[in-house]
């Protein structure tokens, strides 16, 4: 039911996806968790900023879009985020080279901003 592993054979190694795991996990650990409330606020892209109607803390729209990428909501949140990273990330990378899916990681990071930005547009935005 659950993929543990696959039969098909990579040449590459998912150092991508090995890295940005950690990275998540990392911000989790030592940044989010002391203070979780704190950190949303922080690093969370707050849509309202595109059109000036708040001012919240923190860094500009465009960092914030990217950072909240890797924030995260509950442990829930970051362990499946994770988990899923992994079933699909390696074999994703191997399909298309470290640099693509780098490239693909971000984009997709963005568009996943953009889509909160139209479903819920007076929300905090976190992780993916």
């Amino acid at each position: 039911m659950i993929p543990i592993r696959d039969n098909i054979p990579t040449q590459r190694r998912p150092v991508v996806t090995l890295g940005l795991i950690g990275v998540n996990l990392a911000v989790w650990l030592v940044y989010e968790l002391p203070d979780l409330g704190r950190a949303i606020v922080d690093s969370g892209w707050f849509p309202c900023e595109l059109d000036g109607a708040c001012d919240p803390p923190g860094l500009p729209w465009p960092a914030d879009a990217l950072t909240s990428t890797f924030m995260h909501g509950s442990w829930a949140h970051v362990l499946f985020n994770m988990l899923f990273l992994w079933w699909i990330g390696g074999p994703m990378e191997a399909a298309i080279g470290h640099a693509r899916f780098v490239a693909l990681y971000f984009v997709s990071a963005l568009a996943g901003a953009a889509g909160a930005l139209l479903l819920e547009p007076e929300a905090i935005t976190v992780g993916a």
